[in-house]
C-alpha cells in the first residue's frame, strides 16, 4: 500500500486543524481564518448522541460524530433535497458520522436553505464555539453545538438552478461539487489553501488541487494554478465536449486527501456500503444513495475517488468504448470515461484494495498492484504493465486462454484474460545509503559514502579513469507498517561475493546493497573483452546475492559527465543514465515515483552492452555459486565433498 508523503500529511493537518497526534495544530486553515488571533484556532467537530444532542463539550479526534440532524428550509426544491441527501450519505459512508432528516427546522443541527441568487456559488455558516489554543498539544476538540443562542445555526445555501442539483450532466458540474464541498465545511474541513470566498490569492501548493481535495478552489488542469506544473500527477484533463460545447468538470466526491482527513476527525465509517465486495463503474452492486456517484451508466464522465475498507473489489469500465488507463494501486489515478478525453479522473484512495478490473471496448492499459489481480481486458488491444523486470516473474498461458503471471519473490499471481500485451519495467541505477564510492581527493583515491558526495567531485572508474560527478539524486521509500513492496527491496551482495581483485581485496569490500535493476560489470569473454553489464537482480542466487526485505530504503543516483562504470565498495557498477526519471529523484522531493525501478523505456548510449539472460549470465551465476561454496568450505561450514555436490 502506498504511503502518504510528509507533504500530504501536512495537508491533512491544514484541512482539519488537527495534527497526527490528535492535537489542535498551528498554521492551518482554522488558525489562518482568525487573522489577528495568533496562537488560536476556531474549529469544532460533531459529537452527538443518537438524538442529535451534544454528548459532551469536547471529544477526541478520530471518535464518532454521532447522529447529526438536518432540515430543509422552506421552498427548497425536491432536486435540491435529493442532491444534499446523496452527498450526506456519501460522507457518512466514508466517515463515522450519521445523518437524520427532521421537520423541525429550528432545532436541526444543519439547516439547508434555498436562495434566489445565481452563479452556482455556495455559502456555509458554521457557528463559532470559541477558540482553541494551538499551543500545548490540546487534544480536546470543541463539540459543534448548533443550534445555540450564542453561535446560531449551521446553515448552507447554494445558488444554482433546481435542475442542476442531483445531476451528473456536465452543465451541472459546479453545483455537484459545491454540494459535496459545502457539506465538507459543515463536517469540519477547511479549504485546501489560505483563501475563502473572494479572498482567493492563488494556489498554495501542489496538493491544493481538486485532484486531491474537493475543498480546493483549484482544478488540476487550470493553467492559472501556480503549482499544477509541479504536481506529482501529470497531464490531468477534466474537460469534456458535449454537443459542441466544452465543459470543465469538478471533483464530485471526497477526494484522495479528503478521505483520510475526514477520518482523522471521525474515524472510518461503519456502514456496509464500502465494506468490501463492491463493484465500481458498470454493473455496480453499490447500495444506497452513494450508488449514483459510482454507477457509470449514470455518471458517464466520472471525476471521483474510490474508497473501500474491505477486499474483493472491482473496477468495471466495460461500458466505455474509448481507451482507458486503469491503475489498481492505492494512491494513484486512472483515466476512463464515455468521452475518452478525461485524464486522471478516477482515484483509488490510500488503503483501498481494488484487485479486479474489467476493461471496455478500447485499447486499455492496466497497472497491477502486486496483490494478485484478476484482469479482463475486454475487447480492443489491451496491455497489462507490471512493476519490476521480466525475470522477476513467471508467465504461463493456460489452455483456456488465461494467462498467469506470478511474482517469483512474493508469489502474487495475476490472472489475465483478453489481454494481448504484457510489459515490464525497465530498471535504473540506484545505490543505497552508506555505499562507498571511489573518488579522487588531493590526487589520491579514497572512498566516500554516496550521501557524502557532491556535484563536482571526481570519481574513479573501473578502468582507473577520472570522471566528474555532475548530478546526484535520491529518493526514500518507506512503509508505515511492515516491509515496502517486494519489487522495491534492495539486493544485498555479501562481501567477497564476486571474489577478489588484482590487489587481493574482496569484491565488494563490504556488504553492498543495490536497487534490483542496478547493472554490475561482469566478464564478457573473448567476444566482449570490456565486459558486459548485468542487472543485479539477474544474478540473485538466494545466498551471496539476495533480496533484502526492508521497511525503508534510500536509493541514490550518481551521474558522471559521461556514462561509465563506478566502483562501489570496489565492485564495478554502472553510473546513472537518464531514462526519463531525473525529475522524480530530486533531493528532498515528495514527487518521486514510489517504484524506484520505474523509468520510461528507450535508454541509449550505454558504455557497455547489457545482458539479462544467456550463456554469460548463467556462467557468472555459476561462478558466484562456486565462490560462495568455497567460502563456506573455508569457514568449515561443509566438507569439500559436499561443496562439489552443492556446486554441481
Amino acid at each position: 500500500m502506498a504511503d502518504l508523503t510528509a507533504a500530504q500529511k501536512d495537508k491533512l493537518t491544514f484541512l482539519t486543524g488537527i495534527d497526527e497526534n490528535g492535537a489542535v495544530a498551528a498554521d492551518t486553515y482554522f488558525s489562518w481564518s482568525v487573522g489577528e488571533n495568533l496562537g488560536k484556532a476556531w474549529l469544532s467537530k460533531w459529537n452527538n448522541d443518537a438524538n442529535g444532542a451534544v454528548r459532551s463539550p469536547t471529544s477526541a479526534a478520530g471518535t464518532p460524530g454521532g447522529t447529526v440532524t438536518y432540515a430543509f428550509g422552506v421552498g427548497l426544491a425536491d432536486e435540491e433535497k435529493a442532491g444534499y441527501e446523496a452527498a450526506l450519505t456519501l460522507w457518512s459512508d466514508i466517515a463515522n458520522i450519521q445523518f437524520r432528516q427532521t421537520d423541525d427546522v429550528k432545532s436541526a443541527n444543519i439547516r439547508l436553505d434555498p436562495t434566489d441568487e445565481a452563479g452556482g456559488s455556495g455559502v456555509t455558516f458554521v457557528p463559532a464555539n470559541g477558540p482553541s489554543s494551538t499551543r500545548g498539544g490540546i487534544t480536546a476538540i470543541p463539540s459543534q453545538n448548533s443550534p445555540n443562542t450564542r453561535g446560531g445555526q449551521l446553515n448552507i445555501s447554494i445558488a444554482a438552478p433546481d435542475q442542476q442539483f442531483n445531476s451528473f450532466s456536465p452543465d451541472a458540474a459546479h453545483t455537484l461539487t459545491a454540494v459535496t464541498h459545502e457539506l465538507g465545511h459543515a463536517l469540519g474541513l477547511g479549504h485546501a489553501g489560505q483563501y475563502n470566498g473572494d479572498e482567493f490569492a492563488g494556489q498554495s501548493d501542489v496538493y491544493d488541487s481538486q485532484l486531491w481535495s474537493v475543498m480546493s478552489y483549484v482544478k488540476p488542469d487550470d493553467p492559472r494554478g501556480a503549482f499544477n506544473a509541479s504536481s506529482p500527477v501529470k497531464g490531468a484533463n477534466w474537460t469534456v465536449n458535449n454537443s459542441g460545447v466544452s465543459y470543465g468538470l469538478y471533483a464530485q466526491t471526497p477526494m484522495m486527501l479528503d478521505i483520510p482527513a475526514i477520518q482523522r476527525i471521525y474515524g472510518a465509517s461503519t456502514s456496509s456500503t464500502f465494506a468490501g465486495g463492491q463493484t465500481y463503474g458498470f454493473n455496480t452492486n453499490i447500495s444506497g444513495q452513494s450508488r449514483q456517484f459510482y454507477d457509470f451508466t449514470n455518471n458517464t464522465d466520472p471525476v471521483l475517488t474510490i474508497y473501500n475498507r474491505g477486499v474483493g473489489n472491482t473496477l468495471d469500465v466495460s461500458g466505455f468504448t474509448t481507451n482507458s488507463t486503469i491503475n489498481l494501486n492505492p494512491g494513484t489515478f486512472s483515466s476512463a470515461s464515455t468521452s475518452g478525453t478525461l485524464v486522471n479522473n478516477i482515484g483509488v484512495a490510500y488503503g483501498t484494495k481494488i484487485d479486479k478490473a474489467i476493461g471496455g471496448g478500447g485499447n486499455d492499459v492496466f497497472y497491477t498492484n502486486a496483490d494478485g489481480d484478476v484482469i479482463d481486458g475486454g475487447t480492443g488491444t489491451d496491455t497489462v504493465r507490471f512493476a519490476g523486470a521480466r525475470n522477476d516473474y513467471t508467465v504461463t498461458k493456460a489452455s483456456d486462454g488465461e494467462t498467469f503471471v506470478v511474482n517469483k519473490s512474493t508469489g502474487a499471481a495475476d490472472r489475465l484474460t483478453n489481454v494481448e500485451n504484457l510489459e515490464f519495467d525497465a530498471q535504473p541505477v540506484c545505490f543505497t545509503t552508506g555505499t562507498r564510492i571511489a573518488i579522487l581527493r588531493s590526487g589520491r583515491m579514497t572512498e566516500l559514502p554516496v550521501e557524502a558526495l557532491a556535484v563536482g567531485d571526481v570519481a574513479v572508474t573501473a578502468q582507473g579513469q577520472a570522471c566528474t560527478i555532475r548530478w546526484i539524486g535520491h529518493r526514500t521509500i518507506g512503509a508505515e507498517k511492515g516491509c515496502i513492496a517486494a519489487h522495491q527491496w534492495p539486493v544485498r551482495i555479501r562481501a567477497g561475493a564476486f571474489g577478489r581483485n588484482d590487489e587481493g581485496r574482496a569484491v565488494p569490500a563490504r556488504d553492498l546493497s543495490l536497487s534490483p535493476g542496478h547493472p554490475v560489470l561482469i566478464d564478457g569473454g573473448p567476444a566482449r573483452p570490456d565486459g558486459v553489464l548485468v542487472p543485479i537482480s539477474c544474478l540473485i542466487n538466494g545466498t551471496s546475492v539476495a533480496r533484502q526485505p526492508v521497511s525503508t530504503v534510500t536509493y541514490w543516483h550518481v551521474e558522471l559527465d559521461r556514462h561509465d562504470i563506478l566502483l562501489a565498495e570496489g565492485l564495478p557498477a554502472e553510473s546513472y543514465l537518464d531514462g526519463g526519471d531525473r525529475a522524480f529523484f530530486g533531493q528532498a522531493s515528495d514527487h518521486a515515483l514510489h517504484n524506484p525501478d520505474f523509468v520510461a523505456p528507450g535508454w541509449s548510449a550505454r558504455c557497455r552492452p547489457v545482458a539479462t539472460e544467456g550463456a554469460l549470465v548463467e556462467a557468472e551465476r555459476s561462478r558466484l555459486d562456486m565462490l560462495f561454496a568455497a567460502t563456506l568450505e573455508g569457514d568449515c561450514v561443509w566438507s569439500p565433498a559436499e561443496t562439489m555436490w552443492a556446486s554441481a
